[in-house]
C-alpha cells in the first residue's frame, strides 16, 4: 500500500521556508538505464532486489540535467566531524546501540549521546544528528542537535522523533532536509517541524541509501538493484523504478536466493 501527499500539499511543504525549486525538465537517464514499473511487495521482482548484492548510489550533475548512477562503496564504520574544540564521533550498531562521543584537541573522550548515529549534517542551528534503529519490528529515527557547552564540552539534544530508522537525506536549502528512513520520505524542518511525504513498504524491503532532488522536483532513491524514482503529478508521487537496460527484469530461480534476468517490455 502506497500513502501519497497529494501534489499542491507537496508542493506547498517543499516550497515554505524559502526552499527553492528550480522548475525545469527532469533529469536524464545514464546511458544503459531504462525505466520499468515498480513491482508489487510480494513480487519476484522485490524479492529479488532484496537479495541482490548491489546497491546503488545516485547524483546529480551540478545544473541538474542528467542523473548519475554509480556503485555504492559501503557505509563508513564511523561517523565524524570537526566542531569546535574537537570533534564528534559517532556509531551506529543497530540493535545493539550506538554512541556519539566528544574527542577533544587533548584527546579526551567524553559520551554525549547513548544513541545511533547515521549522519552528521551541518546547519545554521549547529550541528545535527540523524540516527535510528530497525530490528525486529521496531523501526524508529531521531533528529538530534549537538551544542557546544560553556566547559568546552558537547552536549545532545534530541529535536524530534522520525517514524523509521534514517538511511539517506539531502539538504534542499535554509537547513530542509529531504530524508528517507526505513519506509517513508519525510521533509524535515528543524527544529519540529515534519511532514511525510510518501509512504511504501517497498522502500523499506530494498534498502535506500542515497537521495537526490532535481530541478523538476523529481526525486530518485539510490537503493539495491534499482534506482527508485518518484515523480510528483496531480495527484501525489508516481513511483517507478531506473535500472540496467542489460537486466530490466529478475525473477527467482530454483536455487533459494538466486535470481536470473528476464526480458520485459519496455516503459
Amino acid at each position: 500500500m502506497k500513502v501519497k501527499l497529494p501534489f499542491a500539499v507537496a508542493v506547498s511543504v517543499l516550497l515554505t521556508g524559502s526552499v527553492r525549486q528550480t522548475f525545469g525538465p527532469p533529469a536524464h537517464l545514464p546511458a544503459h538505464w531504462i525505466a520499468v514499473a515498480s513491482p508489487d511487495p510480494q513480487a519476484d521482482g522485490a524479492i529479488c532486489a532484496y537479495w541482490s548484492d548491489t546497491t546503488w548510489d545516485v547524483s546529480l550533475t551540478p545544473d541538474s540535467t542528467a542523473l548519475q548512477i554509480a556503485r555504492h562503496p559501503g557505509e563508513p564504520d564511523i561517523q565524524t566531524i570537526d566542531v569546535s574544540g574537537g570533534r564528534l564521533l559517532g556509531y551506529n550498531a543497530g540493535e545493539f546501540g550506538g554512541e556519539v562521543v566528544f574527542v577533544g584537541h587533548d584527546d579526551r573522550v567524553t559520551s554525549i549521546a547513548k544513541q545511533n548515529l547515521s549522519f552528521f549534517v551541518p546547519s545554521r542551528f549547529g550541528v545535527l544528528g540523524l540516527g535510528g534503529t530497525d530490528h525486529l519490528g521496531l523501526n524508529e529515527g531521531w533528529l538530534l542537535l549537538f551544542k557546544p557547552r560553556s566547559n568546552a564540552a558537547w552536549a545532545a539534544e534530541t529535536l524530534m522523533s522520525i517514524k523509521g530508522e534514517p538511511r539517506a537525506y539531502t539538504a534542499l536549502g535554509d537547513d530542509t532536509l529531504l530524508v528517507v528512513t526505513m519506509g517513508t520520505l519525510v521533509l524535515l524542518r528543524p527544529p519540529s517541524s515534519k511532514t511525510v511525504l510518501y509512504r511504501t513498504p517497498l522502500m523499506s524491503f530494498i534498502d535506500p541509501h542515497t537521495v537526490v532532488r532535481d530541478r523538476a522536483g523529481v526525486i530518485y532513491l539510490g537503493t539495491r538493484y534499482a534506482v527508485t524514482r518518484l515523480t510528483p503529478g496531480e495527484n501525489g508521487y508516481a513511483d517507478d523504478w531506473i535500472v540496467p537496460a542489460s537486466c530490466p527484469r529478475r525473477v527467482r530461480t530454483a536455487e533459494t536466493g538466486k535470481c536470473a534476468c528476464a526480458d520485459v517490455q519496455r516503459r
